[in-house]
């Protein structure tokens, strides 16, 4: 079954522009005090600021029609880093010789708001009435146009954008370069007339005129009254300040009167800023000094994600100001309505709209955690006591109050794993011998829990995060949530029964051989192993430095993509720490192309090595990718092959000692996991050299330059590969009889993706009836039961995003 994605049509220059608005983002241009308030940049070279103070109301319209649907919104500020080393000198000297010598300031002089253009100053951030709320990105650039060296590219991409509404100033600079620039990238772009002004009307009009030139060379341009008209029908509540027939209750100006697409002029105060008939009580307007009675100068400050810092940003005793008014509506000390148990991210944010409080949840889901250790005990190494997580829990209901102003994982329960540190909690990597007390949180785990994010607890994991069954932990074994015979797979066991169970909505695990997504496959959830690098590693006890990877579990590619967001980016102090590589594959938004792609497959005597019942769900998942627009294409296995085979049968795996303490293993042999132990005295008793581990590397390069050629667009390479995450489900009996060549057998899908650096992603792909086991089915299995297969696809690094969307798209076909 394919998902339908609902499209909305609004009347537009030169013809109608159709968007989809799950792939659709509101770009929001460089609506700062610098360049809309006296007193700022634009002021000190001599503009008007009265059209541009003009389309503030209109953006504030757009902002809640977005922000009710849910849709996605970007801003960006224009500024520069204070000692200005990202700007050329010719921007910076441009117009002195031509300024009168009392308007001499260009650049980072100092003005009345700060010194001009310069990030974090007070005139460098966004206008108080349209202000970003949590979760909406905002992206500061050194340039004219908002792709130029920033992560809007990345950002758009790793959210499926492919259609753009723009709005903000200056129309004839940032505005127009910024639709340029995103329509050679692929965007489909559509300008809002009234959202836009510039410092001269006739450049405005060209400007305008320009983008939609020739059949709409840069894109289409549309009135608001075309948006509220076209979109009336899909809110209520983003409506109420439009009139009966759709248009807005403002009226446009700042185009001249003979533009095609020109509405009627409308008056401005003196503040540049009309009364606005019939527009709800949070229009507030701009006091005559250009700012409101309650703004304080604070700068707005980034996470490395760009998302808004909680207590930073421009806010007026600790709230954010959104559309012109505070976040300080709604109440959760209210009596709560009661949780409907759904604990997708969504559905909570729904819930949490609605009234219910995430007290409300963390009492059910309590209940929940101790019935499942009835099932399975051996889920948790430390559990987080209900009253501290009710605590949490209310300490964010004491901070935000209205419940339309939240942060992205507000209320999220989840979970990490037990190699990756929690201030004040002992860290073991079920290893009791290397056990310590964190005094630091891992990145990724401040990360999530300053968006909202609840901790629930440590997972159980296979010792020194070395395995792939779950069968290796003095905390006990874990098994799949499908049946308590079947391993839970590992090392990441814990992260995905806790996920699959239903206890958590999201877990941080790890990945360096297939960690993240082999656990994922026998709980039928998702598991995403990021570009390695790309997702801070701080604060996590190795295993294999150089191929670990943070890795995210979640039930969706929707959950796993939404968690993603807030933990990706480059961490300073992160040696292994790198920005995910560009590569340039434009946006397909329209036509056959949007949905189409190419992947590739292992050869049919790797696939001969899986399990009957895997070889036979395979091969529909395989129709279910090109139903979807897919294109099967021959690829070159042998670099795939090889490099999986580097990790264990080469000196890869030497890596996981080099990791530990000087003398750590001989002094603590004896208490390790006797499996964890006879792996390491195989790896000792191989004598490895220097020599050995140079060839090593030097075939990993030669391996890994091979696998980006069978992904080269240019050469007809895939988007994907998709293989069977694991070959077969081995029973715990099984695992424990032969546990080191079973499995090595398991990795034989996923080895290769961390020695080669690609992304990966696993996803579930359907059950199957546990009787295809044959003579494998453990005695006294109930007759109907089932277990799950998935697939897993990988790309080349850097194509996270591309790779997300496909398995989204799966996942959404195979329902």
């Amino acid at each position: 079954m394919h998902h339908i994605i609902p499209t909305c049509t609004v009347e537009a220059k030169p013809y109608a522009y159709t968007f989809p608005l799950e792939h659709t983002a509101l770009l929001v241009i460089d609506m700062q005090r610098d360049f809309l308030l006296a007193n700022g940049f634009g002021s000190s070279q001599g503009q008007d600021m009265t059209d541009v103070q003009g389309t503030i109301p209109y953006v504030q319209q757009l902002l809640r029609l977005f922000r009710d649907l849910n849709m996605h919104i970007v801003h960006t500020r224009e500024g520069h880093v204070p000692d200005l080393s990202d700007c050329p000198s010719s921007k910076l000297l441009r117009n002195l010789p031509t300024r009168p010598a009392d308007k001499a300031l260009t650049i980072g002089d100092k003005g009345e708001m700060g010194r001009l253009l310069v990030r974090g100053e007070y005139g460098q951030d966004i206008v108080d009435e349209v202000q970003p709320i949590p979760g909406e990105v905002v992206l500061d650039k050194p340039g004219k146009g908002a792709f130029w060296n920033t992560k809007l590219m990345e950002k758009l991409k790793a959210r499926a954008i492919t259609h753009l509404v723009v709005t903000g100033v200056t129309t004839e600079c940032c505005f127009a370069t910024t639709i340029r620039e995103a329509n050679d990238r692929g965007f489909e772009c559509c300008g809002v007339v009234e959202a836009t002004a510039g410092y001269n009307k006739a450049f405005k009009t060209s400007s305008l005129d320009m983008l939609n030139w020739a059949g709409g060379l840069f894109g289409f341009v549309a009135s608001i009254s075309s948006f509220g008209k076209a979109m009336k029908h899909l809110s209520n509540n983003a409506m109420t300040s439009l009139t009966t027939n759709g248009d807005l209750a403002v009226k446009s100006n700042g185009l001249s009167p003979d533009s095609p697409i020109a509405a009627e002029a409308l008056p401005l105060k003196a503040n540049g800023i009309d009364n606005v008939e019939s527009s709800s009580h949070d229009d507030i307007p701009l006091k005559s000094n250009g700012f409101h009675a309650t703004d304080e100068h604070q700068s707005a400050e980034l996470i490395t994600n760009g998302f808004p810092k909680l207590g930073g940003g421009s806010r007026a005793n600790g709230t954010i100001k959104a559309n012109g008014h505070s976040c300080t509506n709604g109440d959760f000390k209210a009596p709560s309505l009661n949780w409907d148990g759904d604990l997708s991210i969504k559905a909570l944010a729904n819930s949490y709209k609605r009234g219910v409080s995430p007290s409300n949840v963390i009492e059910e889901l309590y209940k929940k955690i101790e019935a499942y250790r009835e099932v399975d005990p051996a889920v948790w190494i430390h559990l987080e006591p209900k009253e501290k997580a009710l605590r949490a829990a209310e300490a964010l209901e004491s901070t935000y109050h209205d419940r339309d102003c939240l942060p992205p994982l507000f209320g999220v329960p989840f979970s990490v794993k037990d190699s990756i540190d929690v201030e004040g909690i002992p860290t073991t990597t079920a290893c009791p011998p290397l056990a310590f007390t964190a005094s630091k949180s891992a990145v990724v785990h401040e990360k999530v829990v300053q968006e909202g994010a609840l901790f629930i607890g440590k997972t159980n994991l296979d010792q020194l995060a070395t395995g792939l069954s779950g069968c290796r932990s003095p905390y006990g074994i874990t098994h799949s949530i499908f049946n308590k015979d079947f391993i839970s797979g590992g090392s990441s066991s814990g992260n995905a029964v806790s996920v699959g169970a239903g206890l958590v909505s999201f877990s941080i695990a790890t990945d360096t051989a297939g960690s993240g997504r082999v656990p994922a496959l026998f709980n039928g959830v998702v598991g995403f192993k990021p570009t390695r690098g790309t997702l801070s590693a701080q604060g996590l006890t190795p295993a294999c430095p150089s191929l670990d990877c943070i890795a995210l579990m979640a039930p969706t590619v929707d959950d796993v993509r939404k968690v993603w967001w807030v933990v990706e980016g480059y961490d300073d102090d992160y040696i292994y720490s790198k920005f995910a590589p560009s590569r340039p594959r434009a946006v397909n938004a329209l036509g056959p192309q949007a949905k189409s792609f190419r992947f590739g497959v292992p050869p049919l005597e790797a696939i001969r090595k899986c399990s009957k019942p895997y070889q036979k769900k395979f091969e529909e998942a395989v129709t279910t990718m090109q139903s979807m627009g897919g294109r099967l294409t021959p690829v070159n296995w042998s670099p795939f092959e090889k490099g999986g085979d580097l990790l264990y049968d080469g000196t890869f795996v030497s890596e996981r000692l080099a990791a530990l303490p000087d003398g750590w293993f001989e002094a603590n042999r004896e208490h390790l996991h006797p499996v964890i132990r006879e792996i390491f005295e195989r790896v000792i008793a191989r004598s490895s050299t220097a020599i050995d581990a140079y060839r090593d590397l030097m075939a990993q390069k030669l391996y890994t330059r091979q696998a980006e050629q069978v992904f080269t667009p240019r050469d007809g390479g895939i988007d994907v590969l998709v293989v069977p995450t694991a070959p077969i489900h081995w029973t715990i009996d099984e695992m424990l009889a032969d546990p080191i060549s079973r499995n090595s057998h398991l990795g034989m899908f996923t080895h290769f993706g961390n020695v080669l650096d690609l992304t990966a992603v696993a996803i579930p792909s359907g059950t199957y009836d546990i009787s295809d086991l044959e003579e494998r089915v453990p005695k006294g299995t109930a007759s109907g039961s089932t277990l799950p297969f998935g697939i897993t696809l990988l790309g080349m690094c850097g194509t996270d995003a591309e790779v997300l969307e496909i398995g989204k798209r799966f996942g959404e076909a195979i329902l």
